[in-house]
């Protein structure tokens, strides 16, 4: 389901975002290179754990590509730029430590490169800028025979398909939760804004109403003064000059 609303955002916003401002193009696919560069840093760590040499040689052969691909991205960004841009300051998260972590990275690498095989084919079509397009179709085709390696030397960390399956499962729930979260941020942000916007609307004329009546009776006090002493009402409404 998030999928598919993801995939509607993109085709609608994307190619009318990228078109009319290229800063802001240039912006996301400096990010993007600075994810594929992540993942092949995330993949140069996993070779310092991991014992199998043929686990070792995939690993290796995915940080060569994710590097390859992060200099796509960074070439196609300063294309495009209109200005100055950089990337951003977040701290980095290292998802394996130990070998006894290459079960959970290995099925984390393939559920995000699997997303990222459908992903990139969704902006593919909806960039609208040749020269990038065809960056995110090849990139698309490389990343999904890292999804099936993945795939095959994860069933062989987790010993039987079932502990595949389970670790699998355990990384579509993480990733899920961080797209959610991702979401959340700015969604969250517009739903307050509405919910103060509605509440001020429907409470607005209750808390005027209750106002009115609170002060009523101290508006009809100041008003029988100013009838009993004509030269006080003067004095109010008329400023010393």
């Amino acid at each position: 389901m998030f999928s598919d609303f993801r995939s509607l955002v993109v085709r609608t916003a994307m190619p009318m975002k990228w078109k009319s401002d290229p800063q802001h193009a240039a912006r996301a696919l400096k990010r993007f290179g600075d994810v594929e560069a992540d993942s092949g840093w995330q993949y140069l760590q996993a070779i310092r754990v991991a014992v199998d040499p043929d686990l070792r040689r995939m690993l290796f052969e995915n940080v060569v590509e994710e590097f390859k691909h992060a200099g796509y991205f960074h070439q196609a960004a300063h294309t495009l730029a209109t200005g100055r841009i950089r990337s951003a300051d977040e701290p980095r998260t290292l998802l394996i430590k130990r070998p006894e972590d290459m079960c959970d990275f290995l099925a984390f690498a393939h559920v995000s490169e699997k997303a990222i095989h459908s992903q990139f084919d969704v902006y593919a079509a909806a960039c609208g800028i040749p020269a990038v397009s065809e960056i995110f179709k090849n990139i698309s085709v490389e990343e999904s025979g890292h999804e099936s390696e993945a795939h095959s030397h994860l069933k062989r960390a987790a010993g039987s398909n079932r502990a595949a399956s389970l670790a699998v499962w355990k990384a579509r729930f993480k990733r899920g939760v961080e797209a959610w979260k991702r979401l959340a941020e700015p969604v969250g942000g517009l739903m307050f804004h509405a919910i103060f916007a509605v509440t001020f609307l429907v409470l607005g004329p209750l808390l005027k109403q209750r106002e009115k009546a609170s002060l009523g009776p101290i508006i009809h006090r100041a008003d029988r003064t100013n009838e009993r002493s004509p030269a006080l009402s003067s004095a109010i409404e008329t400023p010393a000059l």
